[in-house]
């Protein structure tokens, strides 16, 4: 019996014809990303939770994360229309709406299944209710 790796690439649609390529983490990954958004192993308010979200905080921590996820993109140019190849270092200059919306379609509903945080769970925590701040 051969070991079976998930490896597969996704793609999320950015603005204009932008798309984003993007790796769900390992499961390990995963722990590390929700970790770094965490304290003490539970969620971290100024992240997470609406009325308490530090915006600074929370949108470096939204960068980071979309940076272990995004692997590549197309359709993505400079202020004179020439591509751009893909480097992880110029996530950070993508508009933070950008940003905002992957994370939120993205990266925290797939975390909070990864690492099996059930939506009832995440509720009661304040997860769902915690708009990205932009």
């Amino acid at each position: 019996m051969s070991l079976k790796l998930s490896l597969s690439k996704k793609e999320f649609k950015g603005p204009d014809d932008s798309v984003f390529i993007y790796q769900i983490p390992s499961k390990t990954k995963a722990v590390s990303i929700f970790m770094a958004g965490s304290v003490n192993g539970k969620i971290d308010p100024a992240i997470w939770i609406e009325g308490k979200i530090d915006p600074e905080k929370q949108i470096k921590y939204s960068y980071n994360a979309a940076k272990e996820y995004i692997v590549g993109w197309r359709n993505v140019v400079d202020e004179d229309g020439n591509d751009i190849p893909f480097e992880k270092e110029y996530i950070e200059y993508i508009d933070i709406e950008v940003i905002a919306e992957f994370v939120s379609e993205i990266v925290f509903p797939s975390l909070m299944e990864i690492i099996g945080i059930e939506k009832e769970d995440s509720e009661e925590e304040g997860v769902e209710e915690a708009p990205l701040a932009t």
